[in-house]
């Protein structure tokens, strides 16, 4: 069995969309502020230094996991994009992505199957879990894990040595 601690992911894929998922465990009651940070320090190092060119600016997405609803509606996944009040078919188009995603939600029919099986996965890391995914996604990230872990040992007993 490999179990793990917490892993965030911070990943900037070929279409240059950087994605930073954070993984909390106690409700602190703050999440959505804390989201507008993130979004703050990830769009503060994508410039250079007196760079004034804000379309150079990647496509952001936050995304939160929690084993808890923030907002209270039972739903597994909430996505925000800024919009508009007064005409809200209007979007602001800034490239910026949050999503919470709570483990526990109640309307699995609003997601894929796939994404229940990652959150399980999430809940429980263990081979067994993994085991009876029928995601190969979630079967691939629990061989990566494992050998990170692994390679983490080794590490760990090389520093001791």
């Amino acid at each position: 069995m490999c179990g793990c601690g917490k892993i965030d992911v911070y990943a900037l894929e070929e279409d240059d969309i950087v994605y930073d998922a954070e993984p909390q465990k106690t409700n602190t009651k703050n999440f959505p502020k804390r989201s507008r940070l993130y979004q703050g320090l990830i769009d503060s190092n994508l410039l250079p230094l007196g760079s004034i060119d804000f379309n150079a600016l990647n496509t952001v997405i936050i995304i939160l996991i929690t084993p808890f609803d923030i907002f209270g509606h039972e739903l597994y996944k909430y996505t925000f994009h800024m919009k508009c009040e007064e005409v809200p078919e209007l979007q602001l188009d800034d490239g910026a992505t949050r999503i919470f995603l709570n483990t526990h939600g109640k309307h699995p029919e609003l997601v894929n199957e796939e994404l229940i099986e990652l959150f399980k996965y999430i809940e429980k890391t263990t081979d067994e879990i993994a085991e009876h995914c029928n995601s190969e996604k979630v079967q691939k990230l629990h061989q990566k894990i494992c050998q990170l872990k692994a390679n983490e040992q080794v590490e760990a007993k090389f520093m001791q040595a």
